[in-house]
């Protein structure tokens, strides 16, 4: 049937507000990323938090979202990794939630994600015959300069491409947008699986086999090594608004189900939602400016 939260019927130039966009290629774990976010918001950090279904005309579409939602909370409670978006423009896929902090400063934060499947990323890519291009939904939400925008990109070890789609992504946004979204949107480049990309900078280079874990330098150095183009790209992205950053969910086992998140982790996803909130709101969770002040005087 139709999917109740297709946004292909919606006038997209019309939004406003704060959005989530997770670029990177099939497998490499963007719905993994977005829900287990979730789940952190939802479940783990010191929020209220609730879909935002306010504005929307059609209740059977809050639902659609709940539904979403849900899933992938049933899902995780179990360990279980949650299913990959389907491929289509019908099947793009808008979670919004309204998350607000119980301590310091507790103003709400209101963003959205898109769920979108990485085959209809990898259309950036230009092929033997065809031109490059991006879903009409995607592009059309991408060249309204209302939104506020956090792009992450998620580098999935598994692949040697991960350069060639961030790279010609920004290309084709050069040639297609009014404005430079270099002037707008936050960045984040992220090392996905963590371990299996550690395994990768090592296999690269030798003096890497006593690091124990891709943080501080290391991250750096196998970000540089696994997307040299981005890299350099977000080397000149504008300071406040960028981060490198690894999103690891914690040790992963497997049973006669498939693979289950034994000992989860929410280092990373706090990280990540700290950076999000940041960007957004233009100060950090916590405190105030006149909290830190407080907190300063007292140290």
């Amino acid at each position: 049937g139709e999917n109740l939260m297709s946004l292909r019927h919606e006038k997209l130039q019309e939004r406003s507000g704060n959005y989530v966009l997770t670029i990177g290629f099939p497998s490499a774990g963007k719905t993994v990323l977005q829900s287990w976010l979730t789940r952190y918001i939802m479940t783990q950090g010191p929020f209220r938090s609730e879909l935002d279904n306010v504005g929307d005309t059609s209740t059977s579409a809050d639902f659609d979202m709940n539904r979403v939602v849900n899933t992938w909370m049933d899902q995780w409670s179990d360990g279980r990794f949650p299913e990959p978006t389907p491929v289509g423009e019908d099947e793009i896929r808008e979670i919004k939630l309204k998350v607000t902090p119980l301590y310091g400063v507790k103003s709400p934060l209101e963003f959205g994600f898109l769920e979108i499947s990485g085959e209809m990323m990898q259309s950036v890519i230009p092929g033997d015959t065809e031109n490059p291009s991006l879903s009409r939904v995607l592009l059309e939400f991408l060249r309204n300069s209302n939104i506020n925008l956090v792009i992450i990109m998620l580098i999935d070890p598994a692949s040697d491409d991960n350069d060639r789609l961030f790279f010609n992504l920004m290309n084709f946004l050069d040639a297609n947008l009014s404005y430079n979204i270099r002037d707008k949107a936050s960045l984040a480049l992220v090392a996905s699986k963590p371990d299996v990309a550690l395994d990768r900078l090592r296999t690269h280079n030798r003096k890497y086999a006593a690091h124990a874990d891709l943080t501080g330098e290391v991250l750096e150095d196998y970000i540089s090594f696994a997307v040299p183009s981005m890299y350099k790209e977000y080397y000149d992205w504008p300071k406040k608004r960028k981060v490198l950053s690894r999103f690891h969910i914690g040790d992963v086992e497997m049973d006669e189900q498939g693979p289950k998140v034994a000992y989860p982790s929410y280092v990373s996803a706090e990280n990540l939602f700290g950076w999000i909130y940041l960007q957004f709101k233009g100060h950090r969770l916590g405190y105030g400016p006149m909290g830190r002040f407080w907190r300063w005087i007292r140290q």
